[in-house]
């Protein structure tokens, strides 16, 4: 006679099915106790969710331009930056034209020189030596 599965099996007899090879089951474990696999990838899949939900708000915020990209503000100020440089390094230039030629040369001098350290001072400001090298 062949075995045959009984469909009203009694549910106080142990089962003698055998789990799969290489199958990976879970028992649930106390439900008390915070270690147990489900209670860890409950956790786990909250966190996700909270995730998720942060980056869909910092992509809203994106595309409203509440947030900008830290390459495209470090882009904008590069350029800022060159402009500013380049407009107070002409100024020397500028005001010595308007003297009258025995004192062009001297003021020249100072003028660049007082430019040049006022920028160096602003660079170290904005690029001290420690962070550059970063």
């Amino acid at each position: 006679m062949r075995a045959s599965l009984k469909r009203n099996a009694d549910p106080d007899q142990p089962s003698q099915a055998r789990p799969a090879r290489n199958a990976t089951t879970i028992e649930r474990a106390d439900p008390q106790n915070d270690d147990s696999a489900f209670r860890i990838l409950n956790r786990a899949k909250a966190f996700t969710a909270q995730i998720k939900a942060k980056e869909a708000e910092l992509d809203f915020k994106v595309r409203q331009g509440e947030v900008l990209a830290a390459e495209e503000v470090e882009a904008t100020w590069a350029r800022v930056g060159t402009r500013v440089k380049d407009e107070v390094t002409a100024l020397p230039t500028r005001v010595v034209n308007r003297l009258p030629d025995e004192w062009r040369r001297e003021v020249f001098t100072i003028l660049s020189e007082e430019t040049r350290r006022a920028l160096k001072s602003i660079h170290h400001e904005f690029c001290p030596p420690d962070r550059a090298a970063a």
